[in-house]
Protein backbone atom coordinates (compact mmCIF):
# COMPACT_ATOMS: atom_id res chain seq x y z
CA UNK A 1 0.00 0.00 0.00
CA UNK A 2 1.00 3.59 -0.07
CA UNK A 3 3.84 4.96 2.31
CA UNK A 4 1.33 7.14 4.02
CA UNK A 5 1.61 8.89 7.28
CA UNK A 6 0.01 10.51 9.61
CA UNK A 7 1.17 13.53 11.62
CA UNK A 8 2.61 11.98 14.97
CA UNK A 9 4.32 9.20 12.57
CA UNK A 10 5.73 12.20 10.58
CA UNK A 11 7.07 14.26 13.09
CA UNK A 12 8.78 10.50 14.78
CA UNK A 13 10.43 9.80 11.13
CA UNK A 14 11.91 13.53 10.70
CA UNK A 15 13.19 12.62 14.75
CA UNK A 16 15.04 9.28 13.04
CA UNK A 17 16.81 11.32 10.24
CA UNK A 18 17.52 14.33 12.08
CA UNK A 19 18.62 13.17 15.40
CA UNK A 20 21.45 11.12 16.38
CA UNK A 21 20.89 8.13 14.21
CA UNK A 22 21.39 10.33 11.30
CA UNK A 23 25.47 10.63 11.59
CA UNK A 24 25.48 6.58 11.85
CA UNK A 25 23.02 6.61 8.35
CA UNK A 26 24.79 8.73 6.42
CA UNK A 27 28.87 8.99 7.70
CA UNK A 28 30.47 11.89 6.67
CA UNK A 29 27.49 14.40 7.07
CA UNK A 30 27.75 17.23 9.32
CA UNK A 31 24.92 19.81 10.04
CA UNK A 32 24.15 22.52 11.93
CA UNK A 33 21.82 22.28 15.08
CA UNK A 34 20.20 25.21 13.25
CA UNK A 35 19.69 23.66 9.82
CA UNK A 36 19.09 20.31 11.35
CA UNK A 37 16.08 22.31 13.17
CA UNK A 38 15.19 23.63 10.08
CA UNK A 39 15.34 20.65 7.46
CA UNK A 40 12.96 18.32 9.84
CA UNK A 41 10.46 21.21 10.40
CA UNK A 42 10.27 21.79 6.62
CA UNK A 43 10.04 18.41 6.06
CA UNK A 44 7.25 17.58 8.40
CA UNK A 45 5.27 21.05 6.73
CA UNK A 46 5.74 19.78 3.45
CA UNK A 47 4.93 16.40 3.69
CA UNK A 48 1.82 17.40 5.87
CA UNK A 49 0.63 19.57 3.01
CA UNK A 50 1.04 16.59 0.54
CA UNK A 51 -0.84 14.03 3.20
CA UNK A 52 -3.60 17.52 3.37
CA UNK A 53 -3.98 17.55 -0.66
CA UNK A 54 -1.88 20.47 -1.03
CA UNK A 55 1.03 19.60 -3.32
CA UNK A 56 1.77 23.04 -4.26
CA UNK A 57 2.36 24.32 -1.10
CA UNK A 58 4.19 21.19 0.04
CA UNK A 59 6.77 20.96 -2.81
CA UNK A 60 8.82 24.15 -1.87
CA UNK A 61 9.29 22.90 1.62
CA UNK A 62 10.40 19.59 0.63
CA UNK A 63 12.66 20.69 -2.12
CA UNK A 64 14.43 23.29 1.03
CA UNK A 65 14.60 20.38 2.79
CA UNK A 66 16.00 18.06 0.89
CA UNK A 67 18.83 21.03 -0.29
CA UNK A 68 19.86 21.07 3.79
CA UNK A 69 19.67 17.63 3.95
CA UNK A 70 19.25 14.23 1.84
CA UNK A 71 16.61 11.74 2.67
CA UNK A 72 14.91 9.15 0.98
CA UNK A 73 11.55 10.22 2.62
CA UNK A 74 12.48 13.71 1.43
CA UNK A 75 12.49 12.28 -2.46
CA UNK A 76 8.93 10.19 -2.14
CA UNK A 77 7.04 13.40 -0.85
CA UNK A 78 8.77 15.53 -3.42
CA UNK A 79 8.25 12.81 -6.26
CA UNK A 80 4.64 12.65 -4.53
CA UNK A 81 3.84 16.33 -5.18
CA UNK A 82 5.52 17.05 -8.58
CA UNK A 83 2.78 13.95 -9.71
CA UNK A 84 0.50 15.79 -8.10
CA UNK A 85 1.25 19.06 -9.52
CA UNK A 86 1.46 17.74 -12.69
CA UNK A 87 5.16 17.77 -13.35
CA UNK A 88 4.72 13.96 -14.47
CA UNK A 89 8.34 13.74 -15.87
CA UNK A 90 9.77 15.31 -12.94
CA UNK A 91 7.73 13.00 -10.65
CA UNK A 92 9.42 10.44 -12.50
CA UNK A 93 12.79 11.51 -12.86
CA UNK A 94 12.49 12.01 -8.95
CA UNK A 95 11.03 8.23 -8.36
CA UNK A 96 13.81 6.96 -10.42
CA UNK A 97 16.80 8.41 -7.87
CA UNK A 98 14.90 7.09 -5.13
CA UNK A 99 14.28 3.80 -6.52
CA UNK A 100 18.01 3.22 -7.79
CA UNK A 101 19.88 4.71 -4.92
CA UNK A 102 21.93 2.42 -2.73
CA UNK A 103 21.06 2.91 0.89
CA UNK A 104 23.98 2.05 3.25
CA UNK A 105 23.38 -1.37 5.16
CA UNK A 106 21.99 0.39 8.27
CA UNK A 107 19.49 2.85 6.40
CA UNK A 108 16.62 3.32 8.70
CA UNK A 109 12.79 1.30 8.60
CA UNK A 110 11.41 4.90 6.95
CA UNK A 111 14.20 4.81 4.51
CA UNK A 112 13.53 1.44 3.32
CA UNK A 113 10.12 1.75 2.89
CA UNK A 114 10.36 4.88 1.55
CA UNK A 115 12.26 3.04 -1.60
CA UNK A 116 10.63 0.35 -1.71
CA UNK A 117 7.14 2.31 -2.18
CA UNK A 118 9.06 4.25 -4.54
CA UNK A 119 9.83 1.34 -6.97
CA UNK A 120 6.00 0.52 -6.62
CA UNK A 121 4.49 3.74 -7.52
CA UNK A 122 7.38 4.50 -9.92
CA UNK A 123 5.57 2.51 -13.07
CA UNK A 124 2.09 4.36 -12.07
CA UNK A 125 3.79 7.44 -12.91
CA UNK A 126 5.01 6.18 -15.93
CA UNK A 127 1.92 5.51 -17.26
CA UNK A 128 0.34 8.58 -16.47
CA UNK A 129 2.97 10.55 -18.83
CA UNK A 130 1.36 12.09 -21.93
CA UNK A 131 3.13 11.94 -25.27
CA UNK A 132 2.69 14.63 -28.07
CA UNK A 133 2.91 13.76 -32.05
CA UNK A 134 3.98 16.56 -33.84
CA UNK A 135 3.17 17.15 -38.09
CA UNK A 136 4.30 20.10 -40.04
CA UNK A 137 3.46 20.27 -43.87
CA UNK A 138 4.85 20.75 -45.79
CA UNK A 139 8.27 20.15 -44.55
CA UNK A 140 9.42 23.04 -46.12
CA UNK A 141 13.55 23.92 -46.18
CA UNK A 142 14.62 25.33 -42.89
CA UNK A 143 11.46 24.53 -40.85
CA UNK A 144 11.68 25.51 -37.11
CA UNK A 145 9.50 24.00 -34.98
CA UNK A 146 9.11 24.95 -30.97
CA UNK A 147 6.88 23.55 -28.62
CA UNK A 148 6.84 26.20 -25.44
CA UNK A 149 9.79 28.16 -26.89
CA UNK A 150 12.09 25.34 -27.24
CA UNK A 151 12.79 23.51 -30.32
CA UNK A 152 12.26 19.90 -30.52
CA UNK A 153 14.96 17.74 -30.00
CA UNK A 154 14.24 15.16 -32.15
CA UNK A 155 12.60 14.42 -35.50
CA UNK A 156 8.88 15.76 -36.45
CA UNK A 157 6.87 12.26 -36.23
CA UNK A 158 8.07 11.22 -33.43
CA UNK A 159 6.40 10.73 -29.95
CA UNK A 160 7.80 13.33 -27.06
CA UNK A 161 7.00 13.37 -23.44
CA UNK A 162 5.42 16.01 -22.32
CA UNK A 163 3.24 16.93 -19.08
CA UNK A 164 -0.22 16.85 -19.08
CA UNK A 165 -1.87 20.82 -19.92
CA UNK A 166 -1.87 23.25 -22.63
CA UNK A 167 1.13 23.12 -25.20
CA UNK A 168 2.09 25.17 -28.02
CA UNK A 169 3.47 24.46 -31.32
CA UNK A 170 5.08 26.97 -33.43
CA UNK A 171 5.92 26.39 -36.72
CA UNK A 172 8.62 28.87 -38.99
CA UNK A 173 9.67 28.21 -42.37
CA UNK A 174 10.96 30.83 -45.21
CA UNK A 175 8.46 31.93 -47.27
CA UNK A 176 5.69 30.93 -45.23
CA UNK A 177 3.47 32.90 -42.66
CA UNK A 178 4.68 31.47 -39.00
CA UNK A 179 1.80 28.96 -37.53
CA UNK A 180 1.04 28.30 -33.70
CA UNK A 181 -1.25 25.68 -32.41
CA UNK A 182 -2.23 25.07 -28.98
CA UNK A 183 -3.09 21.63 -27.72
CA UNK A 184 -3.99 20.08 -24.54
CA UNK A 185 -2.70 16.89 -23.60
CA UNK A 186 -4.61 14.60 -21.28
CA UNK A 187 -3.09 12.27 -19.70
CA UNK A 188 -1.69 8.85 -20.66
CA UNK A 189 -2.22 9.40 -23.71
CA UNK A 190 -0.93 10.03 -27.40
CA UNK A 191 -2.00 13.17 -28.71
CA UNK A 192 -0.95 13.80 -32.40
CA UNK A 193 -1.18 18.19 -33.35
CA UNK A 194 -0.60 18.99 -37.36
CA UNK A 195 0.57 22.30 -38.23
CA UNK A 196 -0.33 23.21 -41.59
CA UNK A 197 1.98 25.54 -43.38
CA UNK A 198 0.47 28.81 -45.34
CA UNK A 199 2.90 30.41 -48.31
CA UNK A 200 3.69 33.70 -47.93
CA UNK A 201 1.21 35.51 -50.72
CA UNK A 202 2.00 37.09 -53.91
CA UNK A 203 3.23 40.55 -52.64
CA UNK A 204 2.75 40.09 -49.06
CA UNK A 205 5.67 40.66 -46.38
CA UNK A 206 6.78 37.56 -44.76
CA UNK A 207 6.58 37.63 -41.06
CA UNK A 208 9.89 39.38 -39.79
CA UNK A 209 11.74 38.25 -36.76
CA UNK A 210 12.11 40.23 -34.28
CA UNK A 211 15.69 41.60 -33.06
CA UNK A 212 17.17 42.48 -29.62
CA UNK A 213 18.00 46.34 -29.74
CA UNK A 214 21.96 46.98 -29.78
Amino acid sequence: GRFRVGMAALVLVASVLFGGLSAALFPGVSMAAGEKERARDLFVKGAEAVEAGRPAEGLPLLLEAESLFHAPTHLLYIARAQAATGKLIDARSTYEKLATEKLPPKASKPFQEAQATAKAELPKITDRIPKLVVRVEPAAAGLDVTLDGATLPRALGEPIEIDPGAHTVVARAPGYLDATVTVTAPEARETVVSVKLSPVAKGQDAPSTPTEPD
